[in-house]
């Protein structure tokens, strides 16, 4: 899982969860401050992230 835009607030309740969760688990779950974090396409297709994300796929405007 690749949190982007992770505010500051987040990574005291993350610190004290990770404790509880095995550790192939946490090396699964990465937060990123940035809005285009680049380390996201070592697992991730351009075409699979939004381009306002520095991936290649149209933006989504219309959510509902």
């Amino acid at each position: 899982m690749n949190i982007i835009n992770t505010p500051s607030s987040i990574f005291i309740p993350w610190a004290i969860v990770k404790g509880f969760l095995d550790d192939v688990t946490v090396k699964k779950i990465q937060f990123f401050k940035t809005n285009v974090p680049t380390s996201i396409f070592e697992f991730t297709n351009k075409e699979q992230v939004e381009e306002k994300f520095g991936g290649t796929a149209k933006n989504i405007t219309n959510y509902w």
